[in-house]
C-alpha cells in the first residue's frame, strides 16, 4: 500500500511499510497431558498392553520418583529382542525441538539397562542417542541432564518427530516430555526480537530437584523481521517525506513571487509617464479612472492570463496619455495662431 502525494511539479509516492515482529515462545508436549496448546498426545507404539507403562505401574522394576518428573508423569517401556521395535511420534509447529528422557542408572530386575533411541525428523534420520548406566550418578536423571535430542534452526512450520528403538535388548526408554519453540507475532514489545531464557547444557550430569521443564536459550534474530530492514525503510520514508515538503515549499514560494511581481507591475503601471521629457504630465478624468481600474484589478490565478491583461492595460494607459499630449499640443498651436 502507498500514500500518493501531489505537488504542481512533483509526484511522490511514499511506501507504507508493514512491520511485523515475532517472538519465540516455548511450548511443552507431555507424555500424558499432551501438547500444551493443542492437547494432542504422543503416539506410543505398539499399543499392546504391557509394553508402554505410565507412573501408575506397580509391577515395573524401574520406577522413577514422579515428583521429579515433568508434570509428575512419564511413559516408559523396556524393549526386548524379538519385539520388532517400539516408537514414540508426535507433530509440532516451530523452529526448535528438545526431547527429555528419564535416564536410569540403577539396576532393574534384569540387571543394568541402557537407554537408546533413534531420532528421525521429517522422515530424515538425525542420529542415535545412547546412555549406559552410570554408577557415579543419581539413580535417575531428569530434565537438563536427560536431554536426549535437540534440533534448532528449523522453519517455523509443522514438523513430525519419530523416536524409535530396535535391535538387541534389553533397552530402557522413558519419555518424560518435549519442548518446542514457536515463533508468534509480537503485539506487545515491537522493539524486541530476542527472547532469552536459561541456557541448556546436555553435558550436565546433575538432576533437577523439581519437575519443572528445562529452559532453553532461544535467539529469534534469524526468524524475526530484520531490524536493519525496518530502520532502512523508515529512514527512506522520512527522506522522501522531507523531499516532498521541500519541493512543496519551493512551489509555494515561486507562486507567491509571481503574484507579487504581477501586483507590482500593475501598481507601477498607473504612475508611469509615456514621454521622458515631461516630468509632470497632466491627465484627464478618464485617465484617472483608468488608473483606479488598474490599481483595483484582481489578479488572475493563471500567470499567462495575468501578464496578458497587464500588457493590455499598459497599452490602454499609454494611448490615453498620448491622446492627452496631442490635445495639449493642439491647444498650444491654436494659442499661438490666435496671438499672431
Amino acid at each position: 500500500m502507498h500514500w500518493v502525494l501531489f505537488c504542481p511539479t512533483l509526484l511522490v509516492s511514499l511506501p507504507v511499510l508493514p512491520v511485523a515482529l515475532s517472538k519465540a515462545v516455548n511450548r511443552s508436549i507431555d507424555d500424558t497431558l499432551g501438547d500444551s496448546v493443542t492437547g494432542q498426545r504422543p503416539l506410543f507404539l505398539p499399543s499392546t498392553a504391557g509394553v508402554w507403562e505410565d507412573a501408575t505401574c506397580k509391577e515395573c522394576s524401574l520406577r522413577p520418583p514422579i515428583q521429579d518428573a515433568y508434570d509428575q508423569t512419564y511413559t516408559a517401556a523396556t524393549y526386548e529382542s524379538g519385539m520388532g521395535n517400539i516408537s514414540i511420534s508426535f507433530p509440532f509447529t516451530g523452529t526448535a525441538i528438545y526431547v527429555f528422557f528419564i535416564l536410569a542408572n540403577s539396576n532393574s530386575s534384569i540387571g543394568p539397562v541402557t537407554t537408546a533411541a533413534n531420532f528421525t525428523l521429517d522422515a530424515v534420520f538425525q542420529g542415535t542417542y545412547t546412555h549406559p548406566p552410570d554408577p557415579n550418578s543419581p539413580a535417575f536423571q531428569f530434565n537438563k541432564s536427560a536431554l536426549a535430542f535437540s534440533k534448532i534452526g528449523l522453519v517455523n512450520r509443522t514438523h513430525n518427530l519419530l523416536i524409535s528403538t530396535s535391535g538387541i535388548g534389553p533397552i530402557f526408554v522413558n519419555f518424560d516430555y518435549a519442548l518446542y519453540t514457536f515463533e508468534e507475532e509480537d503485539h506487545d514489545t515491537p522493539g524486541s526480537n530476542t527472547t532469552t531464557l536459561t541456557s541448556l547444557s546436555s553435558s550436565t550430569k546433575t538432576s533437577s530437584p523439581t519437575g519443572s521443564p528445562a529452559s532453553v536459550n532461544v535467539d529469534t534474530s534469524k526468524h524475526s523481521t530484520s531490524t536493519g530492514a525496518i530502520v532502512g525503510g523508515t529512514v527512506g520514508s522520512l527522506v522522501s517525506l522531507c523531499t516532498l515538503t521541500a519541493v512543496t515549499l519551493i512551489c509555494y514560494r515561486q507562486r507567491r513571487r509571481r503574484l507579487h511581481k504581477a501586483r507590482g507591475i500593475i501598481e507601477s503601471g498607473s504612475t508611469c509617464a509615456p514621454f521622458g521629457d515631461r516630468s509632470t504630465p497632466h491627465y484627464s478624468g478618464n485617465t484617472l479612472l483608468s488608473e483606479r481600474r488598474i490599481s483595483s484589478l484582481t489578479v488572475s490565478s493563471d500567470p499567462k492570463a495575468e501578464l496578458s491583461q497587464i500588457r493590455h492595460l499598459e497599452l490602454q494607459h499609454q494611448m490615453r496619455a498620448i491622446q492627452e499630449e496631442i490635445k495639449e499640443l493642439q491647444s498650444e498651436v491654436k494659442g499661438r495662431h490666435g496671438a499672431l
